[in-house]
């Protein structure tokens, strides 16, 4: 996430606190795009976009399930920054 893009930065942060919030922990866990850009309510354009940074910078996973959906994680790297913003 870059520090200078204080807006993709606050969306990020959100977009990985539901992913957490979600218990998308663990590829099992995986949860999909649309479901995620409904309880934030973003568009799902913007939302691919952040989690392609987000896949970019090891914070979140991007896997396909048996269906072809595409759905996303958080790897332990996100967990931890997810950790890190209550500390």
């Amino acid at each position: 996430m870059a520090e200078s893009d204080v807006s993709s930065g606050d969306i990020d942060v959100k977009i990985l606190l539901q992913l957490h919030n979600m218990a998308a922990v663990r590829p099992d866990k995986a949860v999909k795009v649309e479901d995620v850009a409904k309880t934030l309510t973003i568009r799902i354009e913007e939302l691919i976009s952040r989690l392609a940074e987000l896949v970019r910078g090891g914070y979140v996973i991007s896997l396909r399930d048996e269906a072809g959906n595409q759905r996303f994680h958080l790897t332990g790297l996100g967990m931890i920054k997810v950790a890190s913003l209550f500390s």
